[in-house]
């Protein structure tokens, strides 16, 4: 054999060698994202605290929250997000400057359970556009495999009670004029 006729056997076999590769790895992994915008109607909240939208993402690598805020302040602002699972169990994250310090954390609650377990959370916060995200990453996921959930983003004024004001009836948060979005994610 040739030079030619052997670069071109040991390229398609190079070629068959990846796409078999490919092909036991499946499809790739997908996800989605939703961007809530905030109801108009009548404000609950100061501007430091009102919430504009929020942008959700459930993946398999990694869940994030972003809240676009109005005028965004370090002092005043507190972010908080939720991953709502079918079974009743939830994952709650928030943030907040504390004494100056950007101050993190999440926890994950078992269905039937009052007390959560922590969960690592990360947050980035940018004053300059208004924008705060959260992330818990895929390893830290307490439920990996689940495929649908329902996720929120809100925003509540320092010294004020920590959950959404929206009201629940039957499991489900009921859409209001609060600082708070929700939508219904899928992934696999």
């Amino acid at each position: 054999m040739n030079a030619g006729t052997v670069r071109r056997l040991r390229g398609g076999a190079l070629a068959g060698v990846l796409a078999a590769g490919l092909l036991a790895v499946g499809p790739a992994a997908s996800a989605e994202t939703v961007t809530v915008v905030d109801e108009k109607g009548s404000r609950l909240q100061d501007r430091p605290n009102e919430l504009v939208k929020g942008r959700m993402t459930y993946e398999p690598s990694r869940t994030v929250f972003v809240a676009r805020v109005e005028r965004l302040n370090r002092t005043k602002t507190r972010v908080f997000g939720s991953v709502y699972y079918p079974d009743g169990s939830s994952v709650k994250v928030r943030t907040q400057y504390r004494s100056g310090k950007l101050v993190t954390r999440g926890t994950f609650t078992r269905a039937g359970q009052e007390e959560g377990v922590p969960l690592p959370a990360v947050a980035q916060w940018d004053l300059a556009k208004n924008k705060v995200t959260i992330t818990v990453a895929g390893a830290d996921d307490p439920k990996p495999f689940n495929r649908r959930a329902r996720l929120d983003v809100y925003t509540v004024t320092k010294g004020a009670q920590e959950g959404p004001h929206c009201p629940i009836i039957g499991g489900e948060v009921q859409p209001c004029n609060d600082d708070y979005v929700t939508a219904e994610l899928s992934r696999r």
